[in-house]
């Protein structure tokens, strides 16, 4: 490209070195894929210049096909690395249905200033277009023995989603190493946002959702990096959100984001790893894949991954990272719907992934991961009272198990495990033995610190409890969930006014999420403030689809009050039960609060006996305070194994 004109460039911050291929900013170098670079210097070239979408593609992929979407990727990327010039006006400028113009001013740098410059930037370049290139042949020639050529579009782009993986690996390890610029905070925090296609009509949202979910399992096992969990991106689903401002939002060091394109039998993958707190990219790729090739080449990205962040990972972490994925196309397909429908955690979406995950063990039986999220639907059908015990927890039980005898590194199935002992087994102790192993496995898995809080809460300890909740938020720090769930165990430990603050801040991060509503409402209550707490039972019924219990709520506050109200709902309860759906723990609460002890200690004998998985509350709820005396409630902790 250079044709005996001048190579470097400068302007604003930035210092571009056409025949080195590097860009700069304020010293540091700025990594760019092949074509980005390309693009900018051929814009930079023409600067002050419209250059027309023909011409520009032209020079940046000559005697190539490409189509105008490429060139639109491009200059998006180059936009949000510039970001504006210093008199608020972007670098590059678009003309509608015409073109790009290079807009911003460029000097040539002195000979002097050029030789410093110079020699500081190629003395901290993170890595050269050879070196990658030479990681990848590396790489692709050391495989071994290869799985069957696969030409599933779907899982195509799967392939190429774990690229990404590998690929990431090596500017973790460069920059926890210092090959990167010594004003680069290390990476310790990740999120992985939803990959997205090219074409914003090609819209497929388990898809996005999948790839992402895929690479997030892959670094979620590290111990030196926190990975935040696929509930907690799956907001940015179908949104194009600034990676960024992303980044902010969910307290990260780092964002990954990638983009997906198939163009006739090939796939192309955009990845960008960018620095949240410096607002730049750590690294950046752009590679195009053969359909033929792409899961020969996926073989061989685990053991790169593993070579790249082999000075800081034990053998353990190698072993995790290098986990197999499924032979089949259609296993993995089915296992990615199924993440996706378990993501909505409701009961439509609990079902039906299990039926995609039912599908990708029958496709492979030995996919063990799918047989882990199999339990963990199972589990939170349980846990939700939408599935009888019976009906849910011997399935929840065979699924976990299978999923530790086909692999015994999988935290998931533990942390299953753990919850199950203590919701329906009542056995502490083994319960406790199997979180802490899953927290073992997976250090920064938020979800077994969450279950495990609530294991330690249930059997009221609740200090501790509130410390591994603590550790969970750190994780997840926007989970619904976890927030509201220390608000929960705040108000079990009878602090209602700190439980009332967590729970309105929970609200305030989702004001539609009914459990932080109701949960809320419950605090109220302890605290003696019934008419905060009527309103939140009534908001919380609202949101949940149940609009007949809070108008009989509403109704019955209206003619007797706080009392009225629990009667009205105590009612709604009674009638859905004559109906053929029970609840006997409810309504022991109910009559417990309405000073019913009779009663309240029938329903929770049937409680006990049905199993359901509320019952645990019996050793905490501050609604059984009443009945904590009363020598039958005191038999009926000891008859069940339950009392601390």
């Amino acid at each position: 490209m250079n044709n005996g004109e001048n190579h470097i460039f400068e302007f604003g911050q930035f210092r571009l070195d056409a025949t080195e291929r590097i860009l700069s900013r304020n010293g540091e170098p700025l990594p760019l894929a092949p074509k980005v670079f390309d693009t900018l210097v051929v814009l930079v070239r023409h600067r002050g210049h419209l250059l027309e979408k023909n011409q520009l593609m032209e020079e940046v992929w000559p005697d190539t096909f490409v189509e105008e979407i490429n060139l639109a990727v491009n200059i998006s990327t180059l936009r949000k690395v510039l970001g504006e010039s210093d008199n608020g006006r972007p670098f590059i400028e678009t003309v509608p249905k015409r073109g790009y113009r290079f807009a911003a001013e460029t000097s040539e740098p002195s000979y002097k200033s050029e030789l410093v410059i110079h020699n500081r930037v190629r003395a901290r370049i993170v890595t050269s277009e050879t070196e990658v290139d030479a990681a990848i042949a590396t790489g692709a020639a050391g495989t071994g023995t290869k799985r069957q050529l696969r030409r599933s579009v779907m899982l195509a782009v799967l392939g190429a989603g774990a690229i990404v993986i590998g690929l990431l690996a090596i500017p973790l390890w460069r920059i926890s190493h210092g090959r990167t610029a010594t004003a680069t905070p290390p990476v310790r925090s990740i999120a992985v946002l939803p990959f997205k296609p090219i074409n914003s009509e090609a819209n497929d949202e388990y898809l996005e959702l999948g790839v992402a979910d895929d690479v997030i399992n892959r670094l979620t096992g590290l111990k030196e990096v926190v990975v935040r969990p696929t509930s907690t991106i799956r907001k940015y689903t179908n949104v194009n959100q600034d990676p960024i401002a992303a980044g902010k939002e969910l307290r990260v060091d780092s964002v990954l984001e990638g983009n997906i394109q198939k163009l006739g039998d090939h796939v192309r993958v955009t990845a960008t790893l960018w620095s949240v707190s410096q607002g730049k990219p750590l690294w950046s790729n752009q590679f195009d894949e053969n359909l033929k090739d792409i899961f020969t080449f996926e073989d061989s990205i685990s053991e790169r991954v593993a070579q790249a962040v082999m000075p800081q990972l034990s053998g353990e972490d190698k072993h995790l990272l290098a986990r197999s994925q499924p032979e089949n196309a259609q296993a993995h397909d089915a296992y990615l719907k199924g993440i996706y429908f378990w993501n909505k955690r409701t009961e439509e979406g609990l079902t039906r992934a299990i039926s995609y995950f039912q599908q990708a063990i029958d496709a492979e039986p030995t996919f063990a991961r799918a047989y882990s999220g199999m339990a963990d639907c199972y589990v939170l059908l349980y846990d939700y009272n939408m599935l009888a015990p019976d009906a849910a927890v011997p399935k929840a039980r065979a699924a976990a198990q299978k999923a530790i005898a086909l692999d015994d590194t999988l935290a998931e199935p533990h942390s299953s495990l753990g919850y199950l002992e203590t919701l329906y087994d009542w056995n502490w102790r083994d319960a406790e033995k199997e979180f802490k192993t899953a927290i073992d496995l997976s250090p920064n898995y938020a979800n077994a610190h969450h279950w495990y809080g609530l294991h330690l809460a249930f059997a009221g300890r609740f200090d501790e409890g509130l410390k591994e909740l603590a550790k969970a938020q750190q994780l997840d720090p926007l989970s619904l969930a976890i927030n509201s769930n220390i608000g929960r165990v705040l108000y079990f430990s009878r602090k209602f006014e700190p439980a009332i603050a967590q729970l309105k801040a929970t609200v305030d991060l989702d004001p539609d999420f009914w459990g932080a509503h109701y949960k809320l409402a419950e605090a109220y209550e302890g605290a003696g403030r019934y008419q905060d707490a009527v309103s939140q039972y009534e908001k919380a019924f609202e949101l949940s689809g149940d609009k007949d219990l809070a108008e009989a709520m509403r109704h019955g506050y209206a003619n007797s009050g706080y009392r009225g109200a629990m009667q009205g709902w105590l009612r709604q309860l009674q009638e859905k039960a004559g109906h053929g759906e029970p609840n006997a723990f409810g309504l022991a609460t109910l009559h417990a609060t309405l000073g019913n002890n009779d009663q309240a200690l029938n329903d929770l004998g049937q409680a006990l006996k049905e199993r359901t998985s509320w019952v645990i509350l019996i050793n905490c709820h501050p609604k059984f305070d009443a009945l904590r005396r009363d020598p039958r409630f005191q038999e009926l902790l000891r008859s069940e194994g339950l009392g601390q």
